[in-house]
């Protein structure tokens, strides 16, 4: 929305340039009145600007230097776009990779918790180590919880930046620098 406004004051400033361009044309009006007689009196005047002392000129070049102002406003908010795009699009990435890593980290407190419910049972390890377990083992699916909210956020972000279905992301290849 941003960078549509600024290309319509664009189109604004433009405007401002031709009006004050046709500054240099002749203008013409038209006067009349009504009267009670059959006459009507009509008056036609042209006026043509012989010498402004380069108050037109000037008014040009203000008309210029607005557009070209809002140029770089465009320009800007076409950049700050562009970086948000960027910036959640790097941030999606990241944590589908981090959801990975938590999916694994909860599969392997998930092992670990049916291993050391099997060695309580048989007595081997205090009832202390499965509570230990069982609370580490929560919190590893709640982080991947909490990932995969902060994944919907991003991309619901992403999708409202670039205004199209954002569902299927292609990996950003390695850049070295040389």
């Amino acid at each position: 929305p941003g960078l549509s406004a600024e290309e319509m004051r664009i189109d604004a400033a433009n405007s401002d340039v031709e009006a004050a361009r046709k500054a240099f044309w002749p203008s013409l009006s038209v006067e009349g009145a009504a009267t009670s007689t059959n006459s009507d009196p009509v008056t036609f005047r042209v006026e043509q600007p012989l010498w402004t002392g380069g108050e037109i000129s000037q008014q040009i070049g203000a008309a210029e230097a607005a557009v070209e102002v809002q140029q770089a406003r465009v320009s800007e908010a076409s950049l700050a776009l562009a970086q948000d795009v960027t910036a959640a699009y790097f941030e999606v990435l990241r944590l589908r990779e981090k959801i990975q890593v938590a999916r694994g980290n909860e599969s392997d407190h998930e092992r670990y918790l049916e291993v050391i419910s099997r060695r309580v049972e048989a007595q081997i390890t205090p009832q202390s180590d499965l509570v230990q377990v069982k609370t580490r083992y929560r919190q590893a699916v709640r982080e991947v919880m909490a990932n995969e909210q902060q994944l919907e956020s991003k991309l619901a972000e992403l999708e409202q930046l670039v205004r199209r279905s954002v569902v299927d992301l292609a990996k950003a290849e390695r850049i070295t620098f040389a």
